[in-house]
């Protein structure tokens, strides 16, 4: 099997060959144009990872100040990627994380677990990313990463950020989602860190809809597809907030009589940053226009859960930040870890696939001399037959 993998301006639809982010003034964000990637060859997979080179290539300095070689670390010049899903809630892989806690002082570490590893104290001090030091455990030394937590849901905004990272040992693969503490209507800067079950955040869903009258459960009448007919086998994202939001989720079509029988899906549990990828919203479609939808499950959320066992509080995705770059989340690295964009990629044709549209940022750094030219590298990681 032959692969393609093309980055194309979201705007024209030409091949970018090369990025160019608009100038900025220091301290400043750089932004490049809407973007996303053409897919050839690609079967099984259905997201991709993109992320930032650790090193940029010096291409033009006019001003007295110079930089100590050709290449140099974006994170020590104080640069750093930044970046924003613009079709879906923006998934970011943080790092990988080396200890978590298991229990007040019961901690789990890899067996590389050394100096400059990463960990999550997720009981008893949650709330950022921690590095250990020669001091370690006395010592606690915060990361550039846990700067990171702030893009998620800032007081003046719900951005639709999620982040989490990942523990990988050689027994087993942990996830934890950094899910903001809310007390009332207050969002404070503290965080905690969730455990969630799989990091397969993108559902696709065949209908939506918003229910006004009573549910019970286990069929809809057909008046609720607009005279659109549906097909045995068939999804449905039913939002029954108005009336009892533990019936709220993804059911499947499981016979046509006059009633649409439905049955729950074999999605097991639900957990904030889940995305449903809708190909007709009801609540606007008829049987002659077809509206999508993406909706998502929030913050508000709380701890994963068992489907059906709690209110699933779903909203529906509006790109909200896009003329916002400072509200972007940064795509940080260091010498160990890397954070990256996770991207739907989307069934276009047989073996070609596009992903989400996504823009990219550069923050400037305070001391970017005037007239300086810089270059950088772009990352992806697509993984077929996973």
């Amino acid at each position: 099997m032959s692969y393609g993998v093309l980055l194309k301006n979201a705007s024209s639809g030409f091949i970018a060959d090369d990025l160019t982010f608009y100038g900025s003034q220091r301290a400043g964000i750089s932004t490049s144009d809407p973007l996303y990637f053409s897919l050839i060859g690609f079967n099984s997979c259905d997201s991709m990872n993109i992320n930032y080179a650790q090193f940029g290539s010096l291409i033009s300095n006019t001003s007295s100040s110079t930089f100590s070689n050709v290449n140099f670390d974006l994170n020590q010049n104080q640069f750093y990627g930044l970046c924003l899903n613009l079709s879906k809630p923006t998934i970011i892989k943080l790092c990988d994380i080396q200890a978590f806690e298991i229990g007040v002082g019961q901690t789990v570490f890899t067996n590389n677990f050394v100096n400059d590893s990463k960990y999550i104290l997720n009981l008893t001090n949650p709330g950022n990313i921690y590095v250990k030091t020669s001091s370690y455990p006395t010592g606690v030394q915060t990361s550039i990463f846990g700067t990171a937590l702030n893009y998620t849901w800032p007081i003046s905004i719900n951005l639709q950020n999620f982040i989490y990272v990942e523990y990988s040992d050689t027994n087993f693969t942990k996830y934890f989602l950094a899910v903001p503490q809310v007390q009332g209507a207050q969002i404070p800067n503290n965080f905690f860190w969730y455990e969630i079950p799989t990091t397969k955040f993108f559902y696709n869903v065949d209908f939506s809809i918003i229910l006004t009258t009573q549910f019970n459960g286990s069929s809809l009448t057909l008046s609720n597809f607009n005279g659109i007919i549906p097909k045995v086998g068939q999804s449905i994202l039913i939002d029954n907030s108005l009336n009892n939001d533990s019936l709220s989720g993804v059911y499947t079509i499981l016979s046509i009589t006059n009633q649409i029988n439905l049955s729950k899906s074999e999605i097991e549990y639900n957990f904030p940053s889940q995305t449903f990828i809708v190909e007709v919203d009801l609540s606007f479609s008829n049987s002659l226009n077809y509206i999508p939808g993406v909706f998502y499950v929030p913050f508000e959320y709380g701890y994963p859960a068992l489907c059906f066992s709690k209110n699933l509080m779903l909203k529906k995705y509006e790109n909200i930040a896009q003329n916002s770059p400072s509200n972007y989340v940064p795509l940080l690295r260091d010498n160990f870890d890397s954070s990256s964009l996770c991207l739907r990629l989307n069934d276009q044709a047989k073996y070609t696939k596009q992903s989400d549209t996504f823009i990219l940022g550069i923050a400037v750094s305070n001391w970017y001399p005037d007239s300086t030219l810089f270059g950088l590298g772009l990352n992806y990681m697509i993984k077929e037959g996973f």
